[in-house]
């Protein structure tokens, strides 16, 4: 079963715990913050892209040209 912890961005020092909690592994949906906590599972895993570095490849030229 999966399972999540939450926890609210607000407050003077979201832009800090923001960046703390994303450090580990923690993803943003608007004010929330969240994250898997499977106790035996390690399956979910955050990813994390660098824009500034990313060359699509062919195929996601190919689809970003049809839409």
């Amino acid at each position: 079963m999966e399972r999540k912890l939450f926890t609210a961005l607000q407050g003077d020092s979201a832009t800090k715990l923001n960046d703390s909690l994303s450090k580990q592994g923690f993803r943003r949906s608007q004010n929330v913050l969240y994250r898997p906590s499977c106790a035996e599972c390690s399956a979910c895993m955050s990813a994390r892209i660098r824009v500034a570095d990313f060359v699509p490849t062919k195929s996601q030229r190919r689809v970003l040209k049809r839409n």
